[in-house]
């Protein structure tokens, strides 16, 4: 390597100067071996810093990648209309899924408290799941029998179900924000 040249060349001319046999040849070849030294060291110095800015720039391209999918995702959450019936109650389930799957991605690509916040909805999702299968069946069993504590049972529900809906979306503009300050 241009290093080990450099103090091959440097030892070299120390033996000529304890000799007293150093001449302008020898000189010379200081001033040539330092120029290429330092030369050798800008073009390293060069190249870390562009091989730095392409890992910032990979980096950030993952991450909009990431962030375009789950905001894709949001969106999806956003349009969907409260829907019922079973096929509506088990979207919640998907997007559970595909929460988690995000979380995984955000731990590595940002940090932990975004993952974290990340697993925060995604368990929203799932209370919200359980929750529709429960107003699900407490709606079935309300048909069959027309009993005052299944109504009050209901209400009780479809208040949790409002109260989390606005956590969801408390949650999905902090991750937003989150993940907008790190890019």
């Amino acid at each position: 390597t241009a290093l080990q040249v450099f103090l091959e060349e440097h030892n070299r001319l120390l033996s000529h100067i304890a000799n007293n046999t150093f001449s302008l040849a020898d000189g010379c070849s200081l001033v040539a071996t330092l120029i290429l030294g330092l030369m050798t060291w800008g073009i390293a110095k060069k190249q870390t810093t562009i091989m730095k800015k392409q890992h910032n720039l990979n980096l950030f391209n993952k991450r909009w990648t990431v962030y375009e999918e789950l905001k894709e995702l949001a969106k999806q959450v956003y349009t969907q209309k409260q829907d019922f019936s079973t096929e509506g109650i088990k979207n919640y389930n998907v997007f559970y899924s595909q929460l988690k799957t995000f979380s995984q991605q955000l731990s590595i690509l940002f940090d932990q408290e975004i993952s974290d916040e990340c697993d925060e909805l995604a368990n929203n999702y799932q209370e919200m799941y359980q929750l529709q299968v429960e107003l699900k069946i407490n709606d079935n069993t309300l048909k069959k029998c027309n009993n005052k504590s299944h109504q009050e049972k209901e209400v009780e529900i479809m208040t949790n179900i409002g109260s989390l809906s606005a956590t969801i979306l408390t949650n999905w503009e902090d991750i937003q924000k989150s993940i907008l300050s790190k890019i």
